[in-house]
């Protein structure tokens, strides 16, 4: 059985309401029919099979042959015709807004006679669960689900990467903005639906294969022990270790003695001529039962409950309770080793002992539990709705913030200290980072507004506001150098779309010009409007989902690097990683240019003023 059935449109009749939904000006091919029940009607496919992923991955409209039409999917940005034949139907509704944070996907309604209305459905840059749906009458409706996939990144791969990236950027960033302090051993009360968000990204980051898998296989090999002094009872024969506890249990233990018949052999007296056929005897023995391992796996063991508590709140369809899932069985069967079997179940751990801060794997286990005992300053909610919520999303945000985390990771490669966050709320996690650079220390800004300013104030605007998405500035000191700024546009492909001058004036300046032309256009034109109207930033930068290695400058004077705008390609590949690093070396080297250009200028500053000195 092929994976893949591409179709060319759907029909389905309820009662005297017949429902066409296909492809806008798509040429019909049908070679096969797939038919399906759904809510009581019948639901029919026309088109082709193919068993081609990167085809069917471009296709408008496809369908997963599962038998289950919540697989059918189709694609953002395209346009769609709904058709509804509806004689003598009262009140018909199409399409109402699935939630109230989703724009309407319908376009416009037109009428072909008094008894078909079609709509023009188009999702844009919104991606997700969605449902057709039209109603009729009082309680009559049809509504199928449907799947929304991005066009500019695959779907079935790339995108997953972005979401799964920026889900563990955020738990990295838990991981290392956490607090240290004195350990809190008590539970937290009752778990708010933030703090479990807290939690699962602490959770998620905390369980990477560097982290406690490798802490447990330190313990593992080498793990405290305690010498445990215990008694047994051993054959006469095998005794090697007696005390006087050993002759206590002789003569208090009548039942392991025997008559010898050898007089000549000396017994204790009082035994009356017996022999001890077993004695009990003092042996040390080793134990894993101590405070150090009790404490790992009492840690070991709340992590699982966290973890219990949110598969709870969230399904397993959903991002989060099925990846808690998945965390807590590798919880589980860590702690199956044979080692855990021995140790008690604590309710308090004890946390005196140096061993737990000393030892390697338990000092890192340690240091993990005090993280976790401090609440961080994010506010999650809305990040997580924007990437796990069942229903459609705009995936330009998610790529925007996607591009946040991969220029952090840039500029983390090249700084020479810590790397400091600014925390911010919604959509926006990180508002602005620090990164120390040799004696300079650069800033990116995240969706910072630039206020229009009167006065020479630096980084402000002499004509209207302006929001870039990235701002990236250098500081010597206290002492401004300059910067740039840069936009994440997902609506481009390619670094021609914006920075070929061939194909933006191609069309010429007329009423013919296209409203995509004049979009592209615009959005070149604003990257000029923030070089010239920020003050002290001389250069503007599109970031866009391309898979081309190069991406293309403009300079406003040839042999000079800034002031200038241009188009960098930055994709989320989940397997080129050749192409992924050479895109992000490039940058790289770009943003090192700029600011060896800032450094410089400013010295070369310093020098004319010392030559205008008398």
């Amino acid at each position: 059985m092929t994976d893949w059935f591409q179709v060319n449109h759907l029909e389905s009749n309820v009662g005297q309401v017949k429902i066409k939904f296909f492809v806008q000006n798509n040429p019909v091919v049908i070679q096969e029919t797939l038919e399906m029940y759904y809510h009581g009607y019948i639901i029919k496919l026309y088109g082709s099979y193919t068993d081609k992923q990167t085809e069917a991955a471009h296709y408008p409209l496809i369908y997963k042959d599962s038998q289950f039409i919540n697989e059918l999917q189709a694609l953002e940005n395209e346009s769609y015709r709904l058709e509804i034949a509806h004689p003598g139907v009262q009140n018909l509704k199409v399409m109402s807004k699935l939630h109230n944070e989703s724009p309407t996907s319908l376009r416009k309604e037109i009428y072909v006679n008094p008894n078909v209305t079609a709509n023009f459905v188009n999702w844009r840059s919104y991606v997700g669960k969605e449902y057709l749906r039209v109603t009729w009458d009082t309680f009559s409706s049809w509504q199928i689900p449907i799947e929304v996939r991005a066009s500019k990144v695959d779907y079935f791969a790339d995108y997953k990467t972005m979401v799964e990236e920026i889900t563990a950027s955020i738990s990295n960033i838990i991981w290392n903005e956490k607090s240290m302090t004195s350990l809190n051993a008590a539970k937290k009360n009752a778990k708010s639906k933030r703090s479990q968000l807290e939690d699962f990204f602490f959770i998620k980051a905390a369980m990477m294969p560097d982290r406690i898998p490798s802490y447990l296989q330190i313990i593992e090999s080498s793990p405290v022990t305690d010498l445990l002094y215990e008694r047994r009872v051993k054959s006469i024969g095998e005794v090697s270790n007696l005390d006087y506890r050993s002759l206590i249990s002789i003569a208090s233990n009548p039942d392991f003695l025997i008559t010898h018949a050898n007089t000549a052999i000396p017994t204790i007296p009082g035994l009356l001529n017996r022999l001890p056929t077993d004695v009990e005897e003092k042996f040390n023995r080793l134990t894993f039962d101590t405070p150090e391992n009790q404490f790992v796996k009492y840690w070991m063991i709340e992590i699982s409950n966290r973890l219990d508590e949110i598969e709870k709140f969230y399904d397993d369809d959903t991002f989060i309770g099925f990846d808690s899932k998945l965390i807590n069985a590798e919880i589980r069967h860590l702690l199956a080793h044979p080692m855990f079997n021995e140790v008690s179940n604590v309710q308090y751990p004890e946390t005196s002992s140096l061993s737990l801060r000393r030892r390697a794997g338990y000092a890192e286990m340690f240091e993990l539990y005090e993280k976790f005992s401090e609440m961080s300053d994010l506010d999650l909610d809305d990040l997580v709705n924007l990437l796990f919520h069942r229903q459609i999303k705009p995936v330009y945000e998610i790529y925007e913030l996607w591009v946040l985390f991969e220029l952090i990771e840039i500029l983390k490669s090249i700084a020479t200290g810590t790397v400091q966050y600014s925390y911010g709320k919604g959509k926006a996690p990180i508002t602005a980072v620090k990164i120390p650079f040799h004696s300079l220390m650069l800033e990116l800004n995240y969706q910072t507004v630039i206020e229009p300013e009167i006065s020479n104030k630096p980084l402000t605007s002499f004509s209207l506001r302006m929001d870039p998405d990235f701002r990236l500035t250098v500081f010597d000191g206290s002492k401004l150098l300059g910067g740039i700024v840069l936009d994440a546009k997902y609506k481009f492909k390619s670094v021609n779309e914006i920075m070929n001058r061939e194909l933006l004036e191609e069309e010429g300046e007329g009423d013919n010009v296209s409203s995509i032309r004049k979009v592209k256009r615009i959005d070149l034109l604003m990257m000029h409007a923030y070089k010239d109207s920020i003050r002290e930033v001389s250069g503007a930068y599109v970031l866009l989902p391309s898979q081309e290695l190069n991406g293309t400058r403009w300079f406003e004077k040839q042999g000079e690097v800034l002031p200038s705008v241009g188009a960098l390609p930055l994709y989320p590949f989940s397997l080129s990683t050749s192409v992924r690093d050479t895109q992000r070396n490039e940058i790289k080297a770009h943003l090192l240019e700029i600011i060896d250009v800032l450094k410089n200028r400013k010295a070369r500053r310093r020098a004319l003023i010392y030559k205008k000195k008398p």
